[in-house]
């Protein structure tokens, strides 16, 4: 195999390592926004709550404790560090949105991203099967 070939051949593995890596990027994006999208639906269904009402709040892993609602207008948020805030339902509602914009912008550049590599590949496996078929 002459050099050209042995070349476009390792790029062409190094592209398609970064193509999976960023489609993994991906899907994490889309499974945070899913996240975030359920959040935004529960944050503005606590509005129609009656104080008191019984919940079921998750702990993680799927695992739930059966609790009473004693403020349904406010919310407890992490801001980082093991700092926790207290804001109103639509303050929190407005974080919520702000995050998924963010997310959304994130995935339409991951879309290009992966949009140019495809591209790339496809333009460099074609180069590597014409070099090779002139060999």
């Amino acid at each position: 195999m002459d050099k050209e070939i042995q070349q476009k051949y390792i790029e062409l593995q190094l592209l398609n390592q970064q193509i999976k890596k960023v489609q993994e990027q991906f899907l994490f994006f889309q499974q945070q926004l899913s996240e975030l999208t359920t959040l935004e639906t529960s944050l503005s269904e606590m509005k129609n709550i009656k104080d008191s009402s019984e919940i079921f709040s998750s702990l993680g892993s799927g695992i739930f404790v059966n609790s009473k609602i004693a403020d349904k207008d406010h919310v407890l948020v992490n801001v980082g560090a093991g700092v926790i805030v207290k804001k109103t339902i639509d303050e929190a509602v407005h974080l919520v949105k702000s995050q998924i914009e963010t997310i959304n912008n994130s995935l339409e550049a991951i879309k290009n991203q992966l949009t140019q590599a495809s591209e790339y590949s496809e333009k460099l496996s074609l180069d590597l099967n014409q070099s090779m078929q002139k060999e």
